[in-house]
């Protein structure tokens, strides 16, 4: 059995052109504001938001780095922005022999599925193959997600986020300064190697809440 503990840093959709990002928002507003100064101060409030929601949809957002750590070894990170090339480490590390088992935070509903979306676009068919087949079916024990291991999670489709569960087990947290919601922040201010640590960081923290 190998244990490939996993997690991803994704980007808003950085292709829009501020036209796009602004119709994009105009999408989004609520469907009770009518009035146009209403709706324009709406966008006023909320389209920078909004369009930085982008980062959670693969089909419009980007894929910025790809973290693994095969069992016990050092976390890997791969900046697929600067080398998308190292794409193909991440599906060599798939390959392995023997049953293959991903665990992370919250990887069945985001991880695995923008991997599986984004090989597809690379023409990485045999990942998104593996993948696909792994997501296939909602409880596969090829998956071990803690968010939905823990045990104040059950019968909710709630669970608290990796940086409380780690504190609580009391096994390390967030790297200091850095959250998901910085990430873009963090890209814009070329701080690529922080968010390399912030996410080595997680897998880390992951797999020892995993351990727990």
């Amino acid at each position: 059995m190998t244990y490939i503990h996993l997690d991803i840093e994704t980007l808003p959709a950085l292709w829009m052109t501020p036209d796009q990002r602004l119709r994009y928002a105009f999408a989004k507003v609520p469907s009770n504001y009518k009035k146009p100064a209403s709706i324009a101060k709406w966008l006023k409030d909320n389209a920078e938001e909004a369009w930085r929601r982008t980062s959670f949809d693969p089909m419009l957002g980007e894929l910025w780095m790809v973290g693994w750590a095969v069992d016990d070894a050092e976390p890997f990170i791969a900046d697929l922005r600067e080398t998308p090339d190292q794409l193909g480490l991440f599906a060599s590390a798939c390959d392995c022999r023997g049953q293959v088992v991903f665990v992370g935070k919250s990887v069945r509903s985001f991880d695995l599925p923008w991997l599986a979306q984004y090989a597809l676009r690379e023409g990485r068919l045999n990942l998104t193959s593996r993948l696909l087949d792994v997501l296939s079916y909602p409880y596969d024990k090829r998956v071990e997600d803690i968010g939905e291991m823990w045990p104040s999670s059950r019968g909710s489709k709630y669970a608290p986020s990796l940086d409380p569960m780690a504190q609580w087990l009391g096994v390390g947290g967030k790297l200091e300064g850095m959250h998901g919601s910085k990430v873009y922040d963090a890209h814009l201010a070329g701080e690529g190697e922080k968010v390399a640590r912030y996410c080595a960081q997680d897998i880390i923290s992951t797999r020892e809440c995993w351990r727990v």
